[in-house]
């Protein structure tokens, strides 16, 4: 009898297996009804509840809480393995007392840092997994924790433009319903970026705007100097532009350029120059409407009209050159404005890179057709030297120097169009009046190089526009001894057959006879 009372007694205390299930099942409805928050509760599917093995009462969790058994590696295996919702897992181990601010090793991050160390929410915020980080903030979560190369949540999902994720990073509260204040200004160690500059590298409009509605500081520099207004120009994202220009981004200040340091150490640009160097003529546009200078120069002297003609943006050209303020001012446009480095303008530079409309565009607007570099090169040289016809064409028409000399005293439009065997420019410049015989400080003329060089076509167009070819260089070396000391026979040809040759062979000759002439006569 005693033995069946207390069979009984313990039968009595000890729970059903239906009994566990209800009291885990009515645990997790009050741990999840609990959430006011209505993201966070995932209705999209219904997560099924595996067999408890014990009861999560208060007192079971309020003991197993003070040894925190639940490490930060298992916490972020369960945000892991749910990439748009709350697993079963990571609410189990958040109610165990799981070490929710605790950094662990990615894996997958060897490239950006070889042991990079991060939080769940930096893994929750970079899926973009909101139901998720609105789970951890609940929890205790902080916002403000960082990884090893000192970036927040916020910065991973600003640069990924989960604007949700921002959304509930910047609205974070607490289990206790506290506030916490969000650093949106912080900046990583790495390059300096703010969670601004990220978004606005990134192009979302949504994020950009919440982060200023935050009081994100919308000129806050990177270690580069580079802002984010300058990001925006740089990547095309016009609607980022705008939003920034709205929130009072300067227009006008030059950051340092980390991507041309084989320019200069510490070259510094402007959202503009970066707009125009990459094409961009609707950023173009809205920079030079807010306000933006066409004249601001970077620190090796070049202007944004000097970046977009040496690469042919005519668009670009076209918007520089008519640009009006937001008051409808005109601007004056300094289109003869040379560069520090080497002087070209940007008539040289849309020369030298072929482009026929930015040529003209310039010409239209008195761009001086006959301005030199520091080398002395003009516009006309360049488009010789590439092999740019229709430009050199139109630089003739604008009543370009066709004879002018360079810094070492060469014509370089025929010179070097002529050494370089370029048949049609040399065409070109011999109907524009090429001088053919003109001789740089060395005495060579352009014969002299294409005999050197064995452009054979070009001797022949030279020759047949009756240069000499008896002329000397300052060492005695004729066109005719370059092409034999070279072996060019065909040169060799052309030359000897030449009426300059001949004509100073007969005159040899007659000089010969007359000197045997003469000293027959003294014997006799």
């Amino acid at each position: 009898m005693g033995g069946s009372s207390s069979s009984a007694r313990t039968d009595s205390h000890r729970p059903s297996h239906g009994s566990l299930t209800e009291g885990l099942t009515q645990s997790w409805n009050c741990l999840i009804n609990g959430f006011r928050e209505p993201e966070i509760v995932v209705r999209r599917r219904p997560l099924p509840l595996e067999e408890p093995k014990f009861s999560l009462t208060p007192l079971i969790l309020r003991r197993v809480r003070k040894f925190q058994p639940v490490s930060a590696q298992s916490l972020r295996l369960a945000v892991k393995e749910r990439y748009h919702f709350v697993s079963i897992d990571l609410l189990f181990l958040l109610q165990l007392g799981a070490d929710v601010n605790g950094l662990v090793v990615n894996p997958d991050k060897k490239a950006v840092q070889k042991n990079l160390k991060e939080s769940a929410l930096h893994l929750a915020a970079e899926m973009g997994n909101v139901a998720c980080v609105n789970t951890l903030l609940h929890f205790g979560a902080h916002p403000n924790v960082r990884d090893t190369t000192r970036e927040t949540a916020l910065m991973r999902a600003s640069s990924r433009g989960f604007s949700e994720v921002v959304a509930a990073l910047l609205s974070v509260q607490t289990v206790r319903r506290r506030p916490v204040t969000v650093d949106v200004n912080a900046a990583g160690a790495l390059g300096g970026e703010t969670a601004l500059l990220y978004a606005a590298k990134n192009g979302s409009v949504l994020v950009v705007r919440l982060l200023l509605l935050v009081n994100a500081q919308v000129n806050l520099r990177d270690n580069y100097g580079w802002t984010a207004l300058m990001e925006a120009a740089l990547h095309n994202h016009l609607d980022v532009l705008n939003t920034l220009i709205d929130a009072r981004a300067d227009v006008n200040g030059l950051v340092v350029n980390p991507d041309k340091k084989a320019v200069q150490k510490n070259l510094k640009e402007s959202a503009l120059h970066l707009a125009a160097e990459m094409g961009n003529v609707a950023c173009v546009n809205t920079l030079l409407h807010f306000g933006a200078h066409p004249n601001v120069r970077d620190t090796i002297g070049e202007t944004a009209l000097m970046r977009a003609s040496s690469r042919g943006f005519t668009e670009v050209v076209a918007a520089l050159l008519s640009v009006q303020t937001v008051r409808r001012r005109p601007v004056t446009v300094d289109v003869n404005a040379a560069g520090a480095l080497g002087g070209e303008t940007a008539l040289l530079y849309a020369a030298k890179n072929g482009s026929v409309l930015a040529v003209r565009l310039l010409l239209l607007v008195n761009a001086q057709v006959n301005l030199r570099d520091n080398y002395g090169w003009t516009a006309l040289m360049e488009a010789a030297l590439h092999n740019h016809l229709d430009v050199l064409n139109i630089l003739i028409d604008a009543r370009a120097d066709v004879n002018a000399a360079d810094s070492e005293g060469r014509s370089a439009a025929l010179h070097l169009a002529s050494e370089k065997g370029l048949t049609r420019v040399v065409e070109t410049l011999l109907k524009a009046d090429a001088k053919v015989d003109l001789e740089n400080r060395d005495g060579w003329t352009t014969l002299m190089y294409t005999s050197k060089n064995g452009k054979a076509e070009v001797v022949k167009l030279l020759v047949d526009a009756h240069a000499n070819v008896n002329t000397r260089s300052r060492d005695g070396w004729s066109s005719l001894r370059f092409a034999e000391s070279n072996g060019h026979s065909e040169i060799v040809k052309t030359l000897v057959r030449s009426p300059s040759w001949r004509q100073k062979r007969m005159t040899t000759m007659r000089e010969c006879e007359g000197s045997l002439r003469t000293a027959i006569d003294q014997r006799r």
